[in-house]
């Protein structure tokens, strides 16, 4: 989940919101250690519990930046872990409030980080850096790049009927705390998720360029070009997502945002859309080819991100200018997403679709 300050958290509850704890300014680690120690929040039980994280990986990119995995201390241990003996962080029957009314779900769910996943998950990170910041624009600072896989505490957390859990999420307050560029994802399944985990930091990358880029961008554009992102970087779509929308809730609202699987959707497909009518890769191909080719769908996509100017007319600005410096006739905002209805009710029905590589056992939110 995407998540912009301490204060916004309570109105903009997209999924099922995380939020990072600021811990005092001067902390007793740096990146880079081989443990830390973070704040972290809970959003289902409330209240704030800190979590002791090792580090599992690390490289530097070819540009030079410093590329890390951290995930609970003893989580090479996880495989063997039980809820009456749990890795903090990580396992099932693990408690990060024992001394409240709020029981974690112990139903079996795999909570389960090996050695070769977390060594594959480092070795697509800089790929998938490197295909956002070309398709978006670039991370704003040298600083490190922070990967953080644990059990996130979320609805699912604690209630073993909820059918949807916090793949991943954006938190921008590390940055400013730390001044570290950090991304997190579930620890759910990774034996059968590895991919889907891989877009998802995909996604959650998206947000980090945008926070640099424009932080006041409104989530259906964001959430949408985040989706898209999984999409360029080559792991299909967010099956979770466009299945909500095209089958139980075609007629969703494009503009206004509910945070729903749905909304995103419907906001991933508007955004396929646009780059398929202004020529996808801009040599006649439709598939993700991992590089931007500066033509195109790549290049109107580019444009979208770094319009300045937010939501409708943001997107309507950067069609726009598309048009005038292509020649091309990419449909203007009204004419893409209405059916029928008049311009102050604007709906968004899917035009079309694209088949992923992985499947989900069930639906995820990555925010």
């Amino acid at each position: 989940m995407r998540l912009r300050s301490l204060g916004g958290l309570g109105a903009a509850l997209l999924t099922a919101g995380l939020l990072v704890g600021l811990p005092s300014p001067a902390s007793a680690w740096t990146v880079g250690d081989q443990t830390i120690t973070l704040t972290l929040n809970d959003s289902a039980a409330g209240g704030n519990f800190d979590l002791d994280f090792d580090k599992a990986f690390e490289a530097t990119t070819a540009s030079g930046r410093d590329v890390y995995i951290y995930a609970p201390v003893g989580w090479q241990d996880s495989a063997t872990a039980t809820p009456d003996n749990p890795v903090p962080g990580i396992s099932q029957g693990w408690d990060p409030h024992p001394d409240d009314e709020f029981t974690p779900c112990t139903d079996g769910d795999e909570h389960v980080i090996t050695p070769e996943q977390i060594a594959a998950m480092g070795e697509s990170i800089e790929s998938i850096i490197s295909v956002d910041e070309a398709h978006f624009g670039p991370i704003g600072s040298d600083a490190p790049f922070v990967l953080l896989a644990y059990n996130v505490p979320d609805e699912s957390f604690y209630d073993c009927a909820e059918t949807t859990y916090t793949a991943g999420y954006f938190a921008p307050d590390l940055l400013d705390t730390y001044g570290i560029n950090v991304v997190t994802v579930d620890s759910f399944q990774w034996s059968l998720r590895l991919e889907q985990y891989q877009g998802t930091v995909a996604h959650e990358v998206e947000h980090l360029l945008m926070n640099y880029s424009d932080p006041g961008e409104l989530s259906w554009v964001d959430e949408g070009l985040a989706d898209f992102a999984i999409f360029l970087n080559d792991y299909g779509t967010n099956t979770g997502h466009t299945y909500y929308h095209q089958v139980f809730h075609r007629e969703t609202s494009l503009t206004r945002w509910g945070g729903g699987p749905e909304n995103y959707g419907a906001a991933y497909t508007f955004f396929q859309y646009l780059w398929e009518q202004a020529g996808g890769n801009g040599d006649g191909t439709y598939t993700p080819d991992l590089e931007y080719d500066g033509a195109g769908g790549d290049l109107l996509i580019k444009m979208i991100f770094e319009e300045q100017a937010n939501g409708v007319e943001g997107v309507q600005a950067a069609i726009d200018a598309f048009n005038a410096q292509t020649g091309g006739d990419v449909p203007d905002f009204w004419r893409s997403t209405t059916t029928g209805r008049s311009p102050s009710t604007p709906t968004w029905r899917a035009v079309t679709s694209s088949t992923s590589r992985r499947s989900t056992c069930r639906p995820s939110s990555a925010g």
